[in-house]
């Protein structure tokens, strides 16, 4: 969590209690996601992104298209973090849509379209 000077950083058992309370209310699914669940998600991806990173080098041997992978499922995570049934499964749940996202752009064939390009520049 980043802090405004001035501003008190909510101890991480509060913070856990707010995710907690916001997955737990009904109306979640119509709401964007308040800041402290957005921050709790972020912070969730900082400290596992190497995880979610491997898991799409391991489809591409590319640095460039498998960090483009990864920010891909981080964004769509955010999207639809409404339909996360329960907070403590977060990480599974972004491990499958980075998989999912890897194996739809390799359906699509643009990882290997860009892989040619690369070849192309380098010969």
């Amino acid at each position: 969590m980043t802090s405004v000077p001035g501003e008190m950083k909510k101890p991480s058992s509060v913070v856990a209690e707010e995710v907690g309370r916001w997955f737990g209310s009904p109306s979640r699914s119509e709401s964007i996601p308040p800041v402290h669940v957005r921050e709790w998600l972020s912070e969730v991806v900082r400290t596992n992104y190497r995880m979610l990173y491997f898991i799409a080098y391991g489809y591409f041997h590319n640095p460039s298209i498998a960090e483009d992978a990864v920010h891909s499922a981080v964004l769509k995570g955010l999207q639809h973090l409404s339909r996360l049934r329960e907070p403590g499964a977060v990480l599974g749940w972004l491990a499958t849509i980075t998989r999912n996202d890897c194996l739809q752009v390799m359906r699509r064939g643009v990882a290997s379209e860009s892989l040619d390009e690369v070849d192309d520049v380098v010969a």
